[in-house]
């Protein structure tokens, strides 16, 4: 019985860490490469880094973008440049992206 308790408080720790979409994050998309944003208004750079202890790297992965993703909806984007991305051993990954606002 004491090994499911702590296999369900870990669980919990470790999704209590995740990054999930906000309302602004969730209309944001990636630019694909080479697409011309010249006409878009730029909003400004983020930084986005993913727990440093999630399950695996591709949760790290998604934590991040969706970090990103969160931070371009706040600064009013709805498209984000991925400018650098970072994954190290122990200290997850970290996500360097240009925010932009594009009319649809």
């Amino acid at each position: 019985m004491n090994k499911y308790i702590a296999l369900v408080l870990a669980g919990a720790l470790v999704s209590g860490c995740s990054t999930t979409l906000n309302g602004e994050g969730a209309n944001v998309r990636t630019a694909h490469d080479g697409e011309d944003l010249s006409n878009c208004e730029f909003r400004g750079m983020v930084t986005a880094k993913s727990p440093e202890f999630a399950i695996t790297p591709g949760q790290e992965a998604e934590y991040a973008m969706n970090d990103a993703r969160n931070k371009v909806g706040e600064r009013g984007g709805n498209i984000m440049k991925m400018v650098t991305s970072d994954q190290g051993t122990f200290t997850g990954v970290t996500i360097n992206a240009e925010a932009y606002r594009c009319s649809q």
